[in-house]
């Protein structure tokens, strides 16, 4: 499908009876994301506070109070897009499904562990790109480089991990709701497997919602935006997932 098939399909779907659901899961989103925010911030200012008192033993209450948070809402976002890969399907999908996966122990558990394993795999790449580039710096400092080109070069190699892994194992979520008995490390290795095959036409769609995005700089369009680029974003993997034969999806 090309991106203007895979958008209208989008917008077919949630106009099956979806859209008050979706508008009222991006103002939830939006919401949570919010109080996140202030309160990871309320977090960090006591955590500074408390390393200028040497005093360890709040730093590391607060530390432990910010994983749990993170621990409880994750499995909300993941819901999520759970639902939007539903409405992708052509399911006309109640709200209570964004709580999916706090329906059992085993579920929650689930989430938390790929992505526990997505974030492992982040930060060992992210490791192996500061290590490079405090090498480049040294060589570049030998070679007699300017420092500003050594601190420009060392934050491009920095920062690669952090763009390129996202988009690598994105593929992986949609296998990971796709089946709830698919085993994590394969998702995520077929994932990084098909990355050369569905990476280029996943940037055109993204970019393809570049004025959309800017649109939501005005805040209500976000509540149009939100829901239809998440469903675009389902539909294409939806549609690229379908193509793949029996022995490819032999995941559990």
């Amino acid at each position: 499908m090309t991106g203007k098939e895979i958008k209208y399909s989008a917008k077919q779907s949630l106009a099956n009876k979806n859209w008050p659901s979706a508008i009222l899961i991006t103002l939830i989103f939006i919401f949570v994301s919010c109080v996140y925010s202030l309160v990871s911030y309320f977090i960090n200012i006591i955590q500074v506070i408390s390393s200028s008192m040497n005093n360890i033993s709040l730093w590391v209450l607060f530390f432990i109070l910010g994983v749990i948070m993170a621990i409880v809402i994750s499995p909300f976002m993941v819901g999520i897009t759970r639902w939007m890969y539903d409405v992708a399907k052509g399911y006309t999908v109640p709200l209570k499904e964004v709580f999916y996966y706090y329906k059992s122990f085993k579920l929650f558990k689930r989430v938390l562990l790929y992505l526990l394993k997505i974030c492992i795999r982040i930060i060992l790449w992210c490791i192996v790109a500061i290590i490079s580039g405090i090498l480049l710096s040294y060589v570049l400092h030998i070679i007699g480089v300017d420092f500003a080109w050594q601190v420009i070069l060392v934050i491009i190699i920095t920062l690669i991990p952090l763009i390129i892994l996202p988009l690598m194992f994105s593929l992986s979520i949609y296998l990971v709701i796709e089946n709830d008995e698919y085993n994590i490390n394969k998702c995520i290795k077929l994932s990084v497997q098909k990355f050369k095959t569905f990476i280029w036409g996943l940037i055109k769609l993204r970019l393809s919602f570049i004025l959309w995005v800017l649109s939501c700089l005005l805040l209500i369009p976000v509540l149009y935006v939100y829901p239809y680029f998440s469903v675009s974003n389902a539909m294409y993997f939806r549609k690229f997932i379908e193509d793949f034969s029996e022995s490819e999806l032999d995941l559990k």
